[in-house]
């Protein structure tokens, strides 16, 4: 898993790719320890748990992190806990029926859970205090467009820069509010097709 990492991180230097590296490395300096703690367990099978969705390098990682720490005999979530699907899909599928407040409720508390479980990731903050502010902006009396501009400039941007199941849905549920209060012409050309 490192080799496979640090390869495609060679060709493609995104975040996504740094991160596997780093996880995948730091999942051999366990299995090459003497003694590591129960935390140390933990937080690796949260950082495998929390990216789990975000390529099938991360699928394949978090597959063999669990196997592995299972069969040492360390203490690990239930297997169908563990690996349940997040809600990402069905938020994605629902965009047009399901209420925006309902959406950005879903997506913080998911962002909520993989940031406790990833914290030292740059991909879920962001994610968390985007989903809040939207969240805000849905149950304002009176919206601005100057303030869902700004909220569509930092999520367009963050969208483009991580590109995982979250930050999708996460650009699909703003993009279809912002249509639906109003604002299509925020959402830029290229995106548009995605809300129609």
């Amino acid at each position: 898993m490192v080799n496979y990492f640090a390869r495609i991180f060679e060709d493609n230097d995104l975040e996504v790719w740094r991160r596997g590296l780093s996880t995948a490395q730091e999942w051999l300096r366990l299995i090459d320890s003497e003694e590591f703690s129960q935390e140390e367990l933990s937080s690796l099978l949260g950082v495998v748990h929390a990216n789990r969705d975000r390529s099938s390098g991360w699928g394949l990682l978090t597959g063999e992190v669990y196997a592995w720490a299972r069969l040492k005999g360390h203490s690990v979530p239930p297997q169908k806990e563990f690996f349940a699907p997040s809600n990402i899909s069905n938020i994605i599928q629902n965009v047009h029926v399901t209420p925006s407040a309902e959406q950005a409720r879903e997506l913080s508390s998911i962002f909520q859970q993989y940031h406790r479980e990833d914290p030292s990731s740059e991909v879920w903050k962001p994610g968390v205090e985007i989903t809040q502010v939207w969240l805000s902006l849905i149950e304002a009396k009176e919206v601005k467009k100057s303030a869902v501009a700004k909220l569509m400039d930092e999520l367009l941007l963050n969208y483009r820069k991580y590109g995982s199941f979250e930050w999708i849905g996460t650009a699909l549920g703003i993009g279809y509010w912002c249509k639906t209060i109003g604002f299509a012409d925020l959402i830029p050309v290229d995106f548009r097709h995605l809300v129609d």
